[in-house]
């Protein structure tokens, strides 16, 4: 089965075609050219949405499931129902994640929302 993929890392995009040719770029180096993310993505400061049911993401997935799994934040009941009945379904398998890995997510977290601080101080001006 030819698979491809992209996968975004300590700030690189990687990129694998389905002749399993794997490619990678900074995304500084992409968004001089405004390839990147889009410019509100690049000043936003809720990298972690914490205001929705159910928070998905790669920061913080371990190692042995990069690329198998995701990081999902049950954030409401709401949400905890949600993920309930996608297990009960068989539609999603789920493992813990150590407080190592919370951190891990966290820590990211956090560097992404102070890159975005310092984004928004050099796209948004004060109206005069």
């Amino acid at each position: 089965e030819n698979e491809c993929g992209e996968e975004i890392e300590k700030g690189k995009l990687f990129i694998e075609t389905k002749d399993k040719q794997k490619h990678e770029k900074s995304i500084d180096e992409l968004e001089i050219d405004d390839n990147g993310r889009r410019e509100n993505c690049r000043y936003c400061t809720t990298k972690i949405a914490k205001n929705v049911d159910l928070s998905c993401g790669n920061w913080g997935v371990p190692k042995e499931l990069s690329n198998l799994g995701t990081f999902v934040e049950v954030n409401t009941e709401k949400g905890a129902l949600y993920l309930k009945n996608a297990i009960d379904c068989g539609f999603v398998e789920v493992t813990s994640v150590d407080s190592k890995n919370q951190d891990i997510r966290t820590k990211i977290n956090n560097v992404m929302i102070k890159m975005g601080d310092s984004q928004k101080k050099k796209i948004i001006k004060n109206i005069e």
